[in-house]
């Protein structure tokens, strides 16, 4: 499948009309490569999903920490996160996104990460898990996602990967992490 034929069956496919998110859905690859499967978080899943966060470079230590602790709130019964992961045809780990309903909002949720293995990055999935949140959202009634990140230099392609799928900068506040790393608060309205 040409490049442009794959990104309009993109545009094309909605994450409400094809199925739930709540049950696994494939997405074909070209030919030689390998079925991408959607479906929502297992414990077996937290080793493979370290392995991504470390694969991806651009996240410190400590950030891996926390994206972790938020994995283990879940797999521990907490409600505050929902994830969504990325999978191949032997149900392994390739991506995943977090997210969940900003405290005391009634229709704002909030994206705390998402990462893709480096090794499966360029292929489309980063956008399938985020339009995939983003429709889980929209279909409980969500009208506002905010997504938070760093200046940093390693964050441009994030950076330039959330302007792409359309969220725009509302806030930037200086020195927030660091002398030198700015946070950028994106968000994206959605019609109720």
């Amino acid at each position: 499948m040409k490049r442009t034929a794959k990104l309009e069956t993109l545009k094309k496919l909605s994450f409400i009309e094809k199925r739930k998110i709540r049950r696994p859905f494939t997405l074909r690859g070209r030919e030689g490569e390998s079925e991408i499967r959607f479906r929502t978080l297992k414990r077996a899943d937290r080793e493979k999903i370290r392995e991504v966060l470390e694969d991806v470079k651009s996240f410190t230590p400590e950030e891996i920490s926390v994206a972790l602790s938020l994995l283990d709130e879940t797999l521990g019964g907490s409600t505050a996160y929902r994830f969504l992961v990325a999978t191949d045809e032997r149900d392994t780990a390739l991506g995943y996104i977090c997210y969940g309903q900003a405290p005391m909002t009634s229709s704002t949720w909030d994206i705390y990460w998402i990462a893709v293995s480096r090794r499966f990055q360029k292929r489309h999935i980063g956008n399938m898990l985020l339009r995939g949140a983003e429709d889980e959202i929209c279909a409980e009634g969500g009208r506002l996602i905010i997504i938070e990140t760093s200046t940093k230099p390693s964050y441009r392609s994030t950076r330039r990967f959330y302007e792409k799928m359309g969220y725009r900068v509302s806030a930037r506040i200086a020195k927030f992490y660091s002398e030198r790393d700015d946070k950028l608060v994106y968000s994206k309205y959605f019609s109720s």
